[in-house]
């Protein structure tokens, strides 16, 4: 191309920043990736502590992603709601709920976006830390124009709803152990 130059190619970027900056942007709350109607196999009469590692509340790009808090939020609630555990607590629980995200793999750009996220679930004992059951449970989901026509908020969508359906089959699985 002529007369299209680096300068060029810096403004086209730096409008492009600007516009999408400034648009509204959605966030990523407990509230939004606690599903809804999950069920359960059975319930247990034990208290159960939850701890999460490995989230962070954006990436090197400044993408949102999933935060520790966010997600042990939204699995205590899953749990409470189900009434999978007789009691959620903080100390001294029957058993421990650890989970790990492994991967919240989100695109940069592009007109159809999808998510993955992959999280580890452990329960143990809660007194000898004994692993009772272990899994690692990926999860995708995909957020077009339709959806959502600001990239960042389909981006959020996407990455929403993989996580709603991540906690759904991890208490799933949890409770038909």
């Amino acid at each position: 191309m002529k007369g299209f130059n680096q300068s060029g190619v810096l403004l086209l970027v730096a409008i492009f920043l600007l516009i999408t900056g400034c648009a509204q942007t959605k966030q990523l709350t407990s509230e939004g990736i606690t599903p809804e109607g999950t069920t359960v196999g059975r319930h247990f009469n034990d208290t159960l502590s939850v701890s999460v590692s490995g989230g962070r509340e954006k990436d090197p790009l400044g993408i949102n992603e999933v935060s520790n808090e966010t997600l042990q939020n939204a699995v205590k609630d899953t749990i409470v709601e189900t009434k999978l555990f007789k009691q959620v607590v903080d100390k001294n629980p029957d058993y421990k709920l650890e989970l790990f995200i492994v991967k919240v793999g989100q695109p940069v750009a592009g007109k159809d976006m999808t998510v993955n996220v992959e999280i580890a679930w452990a329960l143990k004992m809660g007194s000898s830390e004994k692993v009772v059951w272990k899994r690692s449970i990926v999860t995708s989901a995909v957020k077009t124009r339709e959806d959502e026509s600001i990239a960042a908020n389909r981006i959020m969508l996407a990455t929403e709803a993989a996580t709603k359906l991540n906690i759904e089959q991890g208490v799933e699985a949890l409770s038909n152990i």
